[in-house]
């Protein structure tokens, strides 16, 4: 780059490695921008090959000398250039005149890292101090004596009279004002040593061996929080607040992508059961971002943080929610219904979605109930659902059913007693025997008892006996010629009947045993019904029962009277007993 009599600049070829990544952003810049960011270019070009050639190559004396009349051009006219250095950028009068994203070669990157936030150049830098700047960033470029001083100082001990720096420690975090942050420059060395000097040694304190101090508990427990599990989420969201502001100020002009592997990293650690609070606050973080505009520095940030906060709800990320519930916590969180209100747009359907794949007892009995809290209105979808699901699934799903209002009657739980599956026939009559008894469930239990077999039969007839209501007698009595399963379990509903009806049914169970035949030595009906009779006689109080009870034993055949002789026997020892 030469200096033209209109005092622009006029592009030089480079070396490949000299001008390899650097870019003047000049599309869009205004003249004197542009011209600046020139010069930045030319100057990171030139400190990467000062030190690498030999100082009477006739390229770096080219490169002295355009950089010379540059800045003694631009000077001139502006007095002044302050430069504002950003992490990959230098901005000047608030536009990004100089980028490099490249780590090894950005110049911003390097006076950046070392605490250099502010280069202010002042009218009459010239080649000396021009040569010094251009050794100091080469020292920082090439890596000689990094183990020594930082950017930072070797620009305080150069002693420049025209450029002016504004520093802070590093890339360690900034507290308060900006401005009272910086570093000034120190006051110059006493005269008579020079600033490089080498000082004596201090004089070492005096050897003394370790010695026991006691720490009282409570010191001694806040140092096992700051370094429990339990702080790690706290910290965590701390750590997000303070990048946060990061990305909102624009001194800093962070870049959203930059983060996005660590907030990604921090939404899978925050997605459990005992981070719910964080989780949530980290929610509302994200959609304040989403909410604001992207800024000039960033202008992918909105759609960014949006995309990362529609992954909170995804099923993915609700399983493995759902899945961390503790064993012992079976009870749904009101901060969990709050999350899922904020990220998914349809809670109910991811509800269900990870219930069917959810194995942990706890994660299960919580997803039931978010399908309870979100299903209050949506009663016929779940029953869609419930339809189309089999085994555990369909059970759990029938349990929220029968919590809703609409969701499960008694008519239609009787009906499940029939499914194929056995989860769900248990879950059935699980929730039958946990419904109030009202005149209306009779039907159901009826129902229940026909569709049932086997112990949970048995269950039903007990919900029966429990009701106490005699209209169940006759549907019952209907049942005892060919609904049965066999003699043993006429017994149980013959004994059921009799405490049902009492010494009422008495006279019914005289007629159906009542001898027939030509010497009336036969009793009429099937074994299963004869059974069934001698049992409900023998729940019948009184001496006549038990003498009709007799009288069935002896004109009964031999198959009925294996099943009535020890109901008799038993009859006999209750009346022993009561005797004495």
């Amino acid at each position: 780059m030469a200096t033209l009599a209109d005092g622009t600049f006029e592009e030089v070829a480079l070396p490949d490695e000299v001008t390899e990544g650097e870019s003047d952003l000049r599309p869009g810049l205004g003249d004197r921008p542009n011209r600046v960011g020139k010069l930045l270019n030319l100057l990171a070009t030139t400190s990467r090959s000062f030190l690498l050639y030999d100082a009477r190559n006739d390229a770096i004396r080219s490169f002295l000398g355009q950089l010379v009349e540059g800045f003694a051009e631009t000077l001139r006219e502006e007095r002044t250039i302050r430069l504002e250095v950003r992490p990959f950028e230098i901005a000047f009068e608030g536009q990004t005149v100089y980028l490099n994203r490249d780590r090894e070669r950005s110049l911003a990157f390097r006076l950046y890292r070392d605490g250099v936030r502010a280069l202010t150049l002042n009218e009459g830098f010239g080649l000396d101090e021009l040569a010094r700047l251009l050794e100091i960033l080469s020292i920082r470029y090439t890596g000689v004596h990094q183990h020594e001083d930082d950017t930072v100082t070797l620009l305080w001990k150069a002693g420049f009279l025209f450029l002016e720096v504004v520093a802070v420690e590093g890339l360690t975090p900034e507290t308060g004002d900006s401005d009272a942050a910086a570093r000034t420059r120190p006051s110059p060395a006493a005269p008579f040593l020079p600033e490089d000097a080498d000082l004596p040694l201090p004089t070492p304190p005096a050897p003394s061996e370790p010695a026991w101090v006691d720490v009282e508990e409570g010191a001694r427990q806040a140092l096992r929080d700051q370094v429990s599990s339990a702080a790690l989420p706290e910290d965590a969201l701390r750590l997000l607040t303070l990048l946060a502001r990061g990305l909102e100020d624009p001194l800093e002009s962070m870049r959203f992508a930059d983060l996005i592997h660590l907030c990604e990293e921090m939404r899978d650690f925050l997605l459990s059961a005992e981070s719910l609070v964080p989780l949530l606050d980290y929610v509302h973080l994200l959609r304040r971002l989403a909410q604001s505009p992207s800024p000039s520095w960033d202008p992918d940030r909105q759609p960014a943080v949006v995309e990362l906060l529609v992954s909170f709800g995804s099923d993915r990320a609700l399983r493995k929610l759902i899945h961390s519930i503790p064993a012992g916590e079976r009870v749904m969180r009101r901060p969990l219904v709050e999350l899922l209100d904020l990220v998914c747009p349809d809670p109910f359907t991811t509800v269900a979605e990870a219930l069917a794949l959810e194995e942990n007892p706890a994660g299960r009995a919580v997803a039931r109930q978010l399908l309870e809290h979100y299903g209050k209105r949506r009663g016929q979808l779940l029953r869609l659902r419930f339809a189309e699901a089999q085994g555990r699934v369909a059970a759990d799903l029938l349990r929220s059913l029968a919590r809703l209002e609409d969701g499960a009657p008694p008519a239609f739980l009787a009906r499940q007693c029939a499914h194929p599956d056995l989860e769900v026939r248990e879950e059935a009559i699980w929730q039958l025997e946990h419904v109030a008894y009202t005149g209306a469930l009779g039907p159901a239990l009826l129902e229940a008892f026909r569709r049932t077999e086997g112990d949970q039969r048995r269950r039903v007839l007990t919900l029966i006996e429990k009701s106490r209501d005699r209209r169940f007698v006759e549907p019952l009595v209907a049942l005892l010629d060919g609904d049965l399963g066999g003699p043993a379990e006429a017994v149980e509903v013959g004994r059921v009947l009799g405490r049902l009806e009492g010494v009422a049914g008495l006279e019914r169970w005289r007629v159906a045993l009542r001898p027939a035949g030509l010497f009336g030595r036969r009793l009429p009906g099937s074994v299963t019904h004869q059974v069934a009779a001698a049992a409900a006689i023998a729940q019948t109080p009184g001496t006549g029962a038990t003498h009709l009870l007799e009288q069935a034993h002896e004109a009964a055949g031999s198959e009925a009277r294996s099943w009535i002789e020890p109901l008799l026997a038993q009859r006999h020892a209750a009346e022993e007993r009561m005797s004495a």
